[in-house]
C-alpha cells in the first residue's frame, strides 16, 4: 500500500477570515478533504511544527498581512483567492506597514512549490503582479455549501420572514462594503427602482454593513441623502440557515461588484433558486457563464432599467432561475476537494 501524504492544513491566522468568504472555502474544502483515503490531513495552527508532514497547505493569502511562514521543513501551498487590493491601489492604500510586508509575502509567495487561485480571472492578476509562472498556478473553482437550496414550505418562510423581520418584496445583496464590491452605486440603482415602486426594499448582509467604518459611513450619507434610511435593511451575523432563507425570500439578488476573485453569494442565490444579477467584472462572467443577465457597474439608470424589467416580468425571473440551477450543478466542493487532492499528488513527487 502506497504511503499517505501528510498535510497540514493551516488555520487562517487573521481571525476574521475564518467566518465568510474564505472561512467557507476553509472549512468545506477541508471537510471532504477529511474523506479521503489517499492523503492523512490535519488542521494546525498557524505557527504550528510542521515537522513530519509532507505538504503545508495555507488556505489563505492577505498580502499586507504575514500570512505565511519562512524556513518551512515542507513543500508549501497557499490558496491565494484574489489579488484586487493589489490591482487598484489607489482604492486600497496600503501604507508603509503594508508595503513592507508585501514585499515580503511576494518573496514566499514566489518561493512556494504551487499556488491554488479559483479563477481564471484571478490567476492573470497573480502572473501579472507577481511574475510568476502560470504552471505553478492551479486553477480550481469553488463550490456551494449543500444547505443552499429551494425551500418550498411557504409556511416556514413566511415564519422566518417574520422572526427577521422583513419585508414583503426586497432586493437582497450579500457581501462587505469594500471599493470593489460597488455598494455606493447599488444605492443609487435603488434609488431610482424605489421611484417606480415604493413598497420594495433592500436588505445588505454582512459584517461590514453593520461594523464602524469609512466606507460604510459614506454609505449611511448616501441612503440619506436619498432619503431611504426606511428602506434600506442592514443584517450581520445571520446563521446559515437564516441566510438560506434570506436567498428564498429575496426578489432579486444583485452583485454590482467591480471586481470580485470568485463571487460566491451568485452561486448561493442560484443555488436557492433566487434570480441573480451581476457584471462581467473579474471572475463573474466567468463563474456566471453565457446565458446570465449582466449590468454595467458605472451605469445607474442601466442598473435600475434592468432591475425594473425583471422584477415585472415573471417569465424572465424563471428563465433566471432555470438557467442559474443548471449553472450552478457545475460546481461542487467535492469537486473542488478532487482537483485540489490531484494537485497535493502533482506538487509532493
Amino acid at each position: 500500500m502506497d504511503k499517505k501524504i501528510k498535510i497540514a492544513f493551516v488555520n487562517p491566522p487573521v481571525v476574521g477570515h475564518l467566518i465568510r468568504g474564505t472561512g467557507v472555502y476553509t472549512s468545506a474544502l477541508y471537510n471532504e478533504l477529511e474523506k479521503s483515503e489517499e492523503i492523512d490531513i490535519n488542521k494546525v495552527q498557524f505557527g504550528s511544527d510542521l515537522s513530519g508532514f509532507d505538504i503545508a497547505h495555507y488556505p489563505y493569502f492577505d498580502p499586507f498581512f504575514l500570512t505565511l511562514k519562512t524556513s518551512q521543513p515542507v513543500k508549501t501551498l497557499v490558496t491565494v483567492h484574489d489579488l484586487i487590493p493589489l490591482k487598484y491601489p489607489s482604492h486600497f492604500p496600503a501604507g508603509i506597514r503594508g508595503s513592507l510586508k508585501w514585499f515580503w509575502q511576494k518573496h514566499l509567495l514566489q518561493k512556494t512549490a504551487g499556488i491554488l487561485t479559483d479563477s481564471s480571472a484571478s490567476k492573470e492578476e497573480i502572473i501579472n503582479i507577481t511574475g510568476i509562472s502560470q504552471d505553478k498556478i492551479k486553477v480550481i473553482y469553488l463550490g456551494v455549501n449543500e444547505e443552499f437550496k429551494k425551500i418550498k414550505d411557504k409556511n416556514l418562510l413566511e415564519k422566518a420572514r417574520k422572526n427577521m423581520n422583513l419585508p414583503d418584496h426586497f432586493l437582497l445583496t450579500v457581501g462587505d462594503v469594500n471599493w470593489n464590491k460597488n455598494i455606493p452605486n447599488l444605492i443609487r440603482t435603488f434609488s431610482l427602482v424605489n421611484k417606480k415602486d415604493n413598497q420594495l426594499q433592500l436588505l445588505l448582509v454582512g459584517k461590514g454593513f453593520v461594523s464602524e467604518s469609512l466606507e460604510l459611513r459614506e454609505i449611511m450619507k448616501l441612503i440619506e441623502s436619498f432619503g431611504l434610511s426606511d428602506k434600506v435593511i442592514r443584517r450581520s451575523d445571520l446563521s446559515l440557515l437564516d441566510l438560506v432563507n434570506v436567498y428564498n425570500l429575496a426578489d432579486l439578488f444583485i452583485l454590482t461588484s467591480f471586481a470580485e476573485g470568485f463571487g460566491l453569494p451568485l452561486l448561493e442565490a442560484y443555488s436557492c433558486q433566487c434570480p441573480a444579477l451581476t457584471t462581467k467584472a473579474g471572475s463573474l462572467q466567468e463563474i456566471a457563464g453565457k446565458s446570465a443577465i449582466y449590468i454595467e457597474p458605472h451605469d445607474i439608470s442601466n442598473m435600475a432599467e434592468i432591475v425594473k424589467e425583471i422584477l415585472s416580468n415573471k417569465e424572465k425571473k424563471q428563465e433566471m432561475i432555470t438557467y442559474g440551477l443548471k449553472r450552478v450543478s457545475e460546481f461542487s466542493w467535492k469537486k473542488c476537494a478532487r482537483e485540489t487532492l490531484e494537485f497535493y499528488k502533482q506538487v509532493s513527487t
